[in-house]
């Protein structure tokens, strides 16, 4: 009986010690803070304005959540319900939504490799390949991805994500 005793306090110390030991190993996530989320949305759509466009902006944290969105007034339906998928894709590569087919514009046909349906596979429903998202990184590490859908074509809708980054580049430290 006293070995039994021992035996089942010696299992519940190494039970209750277990997730300690797993704690010891928390890995930390960096996300895009919301003000540089904000100024990069901001500096995009209005890049986009200025061209004459109405599209719908945003910035997605790294866990595919949508941290700022902001749709102009004449943007259309589609470019809103559109661009959480694009930019959940451009977290997923992480690249260039724009560059990582190397399609022509307008939109080729799609080329053989991931865009064939692996990430819908893997996510179903969460991706959508177009032009416009781009990861948004410190280094190497995403920390969010933004988007633009709705301008008068792909090069436009990549060239005003491009435009946001830039506006917080400074400051992807």
């Amino acid at each position: 009986m006293r070995k039994q005793s021992i035996a089942a306090l010696a299992t519940l110390a190494a039970l209750s010690v277990a997730p300690l030991a797993a704690s010891a190993q928390t890995a930390w996530v960096r996300s895009i803070p919301l003000k540089l989320a904000q100024e990069a949305a901001n500096a995009a759509l209005a890049e986009c304005q200025k061209q004459g466009a109405h599209p719908s902006v945003g910035v997605m944290d790294v866990f595919g959540e949508m941290k700022v969105m902001l749709v102009d007034d004449n943007a259309t339906l589609l470019s809103q319900k559109a661009l959480p998928k694009i930019m959940y894709l451009a977290l997923m590569l992480p690249s260039s939504t724009a560059t990582v087919y190397g399609r022509p514009e307008p939109f080729g046909p799609p080329e053989i490799g991931p865009s064939s349906g692996v990430f819908d596979r893997i996510a179903p429903g969460k991706t959508l390949d177009a032009p416009g998202a781009i990861p948004i990184k410190i280094g190497a590490v995403v920390i969010g991805a933004i988007g633009v859908n709705g301008g008068a074509s792909g090069v436009m809708d990549d060239a005003c994500a491009q435009a946001g980054i830039a506006k917080i580049a400074d400051r992807l430290k």
